[in-house]
């Protein structure tokens, strides 16, 4: 059986921890086995994740910071997310690349570096959640190499960090590590396929967010 949590708060650092764990002891069955977190870059990561895997009792955690927040329930800026998984038939691993700028290709081998897939064929079907700081840039490249690195097994899923669209710092976080110029991913393996949607029926309610040239521009500046 999978169950799923998702949390939001309007707090930061631990008593944001403090607040989403609360809230997920309440709707899980049991401690959760992994964590997703898109934070608002106003919270001091490091304390937040550290409070959070703490509370929640496991560091599978993947995340990054983001550019405004949503849930069903409401969205905004300055806000954290959280969705806590907790399936006995998943095996979540947590992984990264580094020096994502400078040479995208050793990071995606060393995100690929760190799936657990060949040792663990009681789950045939292989995805992952792929987060990278987007200022670093490389993304097309990145998951095309590292769909040649896995020999086209996975089904990769995922975005770019954000900072409130200041355009200065975008951060990714592994475990209870923050990291920047570098990708995280959460590999889902499972018995079952696991369904991936496109077509969530949520509408756009700003102006969209900046080109990539526009990006380049800040990020270059």
């Amino acid at each position: 059986m999978t169950e799923v949590a998702i949390a939001q708060t309007t707090l930061s650092n631990e008593a944001a921890a403090t607040a989403l764990a609360g809230e997920i002891r309440q709707k899980l069955s049991g401690a959760p086995d992994a964590l997703i977190v898109f934070a608002s870059p106003d919270n001091d990561a490091s304390i937040l994740l550290q409070a959070l895997a703490k509370a929640c009792g496991t560091d599978v955690i993947v995340g990054c910071t983001s550019a405004g927040e949503f849930t069903n329930d409401g969205s905004g800026q300055g806000l954290t997310n959280v969705t806590a998984i907790r399936a006995s038939n998943i095996q979540f691993t947590v992984t990264c690349g580094t020096n994502l700028s400078a040479d995208y290709r050793s990071a995606a081998k060393n995100l690929a570096a760190g799936f657990r897939a060949a040792s663990c064929p009681q789950f045939p079907f292989r995805s992952a959640l792929i987060l990278l700081d987007a200022l670093a840039g490389h993304a097309e490249q990145l998951i095309e190499t590292l769909t040649v690195d896995t020999a086209g097994t996975y089904r990769f899923f995922g975005g770019g960090a954000g900072d409130d669209a200041r355009f200065q710092k975008t951060h990714v976080f592994c475990g209870t590590k923050v990291l920047t110029d570098a990708v995280v991913a959460l590999e889902i393996l499972s018995k079952r396929p696991v369904g991936i949607g496109a077509r969530h029926g949520w509408q756009r309610r700003a102006p969209r967010c900046a080109s990539r040239k526009q990006i380049r521009r800040a990020s270059s500046a």
